[in-house]
């Protein structure tokens, strides 16, 4: 009886000393858990660097966790890094095949990417999986707003809105969509609701502002017009043209001063902007101040010769979309003409075709501290310090 109490001790002891070594060797679900926490309060600060470092390091304990390379794809598609956002989420996507709004987040890095095939691939997947998903409906929406279908893309939009109906930014690309068709009745009260949602958003009150513009002989429809564009200017890119719009404004009211002070303001963000040229020179014309009207005339001219060679080089891209050479001009005609948003579209195509081209990091660097992302301007001067210059003959 003790001999065999003995041997059963004996073989519960080696049962138990196995299963502990498993234990401890073995990699535990959730161990990355505190680095992913960490992550979400770096994100709560707005700290994406330090998110971008707890999830990597959440990710070398738990690299089968597809969890934290979702997450990680989201930080980079916030920090407006789309290919290597997009490799995140294929590989969570990869990991956790069941999961759409993975599969939506995907989609929306390719859209940005410009791999129209195969974000559509991606949305395809996410349909399956939940047929009425708002997220997937809103990046398909954007695909076709690129793709210049507006009508599809506003069916889509108010399909996000019927199923999501907190979800502002439909409400403003809707808008966008019914102003550009001249519907100004139908995005005036979709805008309205959209500013209901969101009341500081620049966005949605840029496009009030050129909404109640369009009908501004009327006295109270100015007003409005006057008071949604000067809203719309705190911290928005395309703060030149809202300077305009208020300058087209003032000078339809006949209130020469208040137009030069605005086209000025235009002026002095974005030099070569025709609309703002071609105004202050009405109102210098109007002030009989001759030399002056001329001087602005002939710049109007420059900036109308500009904007064409931009289209030209526009269209020659997408015929030769290989071509590195015709980007970088593009590129250097978008920025020389104050074109920031359209400069950070051709330089992020390029270095997507070429991720070591140093000059089109230090183009985008550029690109990063005009519009304030300092964090990204440095990255990028970090990365192109690094690559060897281009060898001119």
């Amino acid at each position: 009886m003790t001999r065999r109490l003995g041997i059963l001790l004996a073989l519960l002891l080696a049962v138990s000393v196995t299963g502990l070594w498993r234990w401890v060797s073995a990699p535990r679900q959730g161990a990355g858990f505190t680095h992913s926490a960490a992550s979400l309060a770096a994100l709560e600060r707005g700290d994406l660097a330090g998110a971008e470092r707890e999830l990597r390091a959440a990710i070398l304990i738990e690299p089968e966790s597809g969890d934290y390379h979702a997450e990680l794809g989201n930080v980079y598609l916030q920090q407006a890094r789309f290919s290597v956002a997009a490799a995140e989420l294929e590989m969570a996507a990869f990991m956790v095949p069941n999961r759409p709004h993975v599969h939506c987040q995907l989609a929306q890095a390719l859209v940005d990417d410009r791999r129209r095939s195969e974000a559509l691939a991606a949305l395809e997947h996410a349909f399956r999986k939940q047929p009425e998903c708002a997220h997937a409906l809103s990046v398909q929406a954007e695909q076709f707003l690129r793709d210049d279908n507006l009508t599809q893309a506003l069916t889509l939009y108010r399909n996000v809105i019927r199923l999501a109906p907190d979800f502002a930014l439909a409400y403003e690309k809707a808008g966008y969509i019914l102003l550009e068709s001249n519907q100004l009745t139908e995005a005036r009260e979709i805008l309205q609701r959209g500013l209901n949602l969101a009341p500081q958003s620049t966005g949605m009150h840029a496009l009030l502002g050129e909404v109640y513009s369009r009908t501004a002989d009327d006295p109270q429809a100015s007003r409005l017009a006057e008071t949604h564009l000067k809203l719309a200017l705190p911290a928005n890119p395309e703060a030149a043209k809202l300077h305009a719009d208020l300058g087209k404004l003032y000078l339809r009211g006949n209130d020469l001063q208040a137009a030069r002070e605005e086209f000025g303001k235009a002026l002095s963000e974005h030099p070569y902007l025709g609309e703002a040229l071609y105004g202050l020179s009405r109102v210098a014309s109007r002030q009989e101040l001759r030399a002056e009207a001329a001087s602005l005339s002939k710049r109007y001219e420059s900036s109308q010769k500009l904007e064409r060679k931009i289209g030209d080089l526009k269209a020659r891209a997408l015929a030769e979309p290989g071509n590195v050479a015709l980007r970088i001009k593009l590129a250097h005609a978008c920025l020389a003409s104050g074109l920031l948003l359209e400069a950070a579209r051709a330089l992020d195509e390029l270095v997507r075709l070429d991720p070591a081209h140093r000059e089109a990091r230090e183009l985008r660097a550029q690109v990063y501290l005009t519009r304030g992302l300092g964090d990204q301007a440095a990255r990028e001067f970090a990365i192109a310090y690094r690559l060897p210059r281009a060898v001119t003959q």
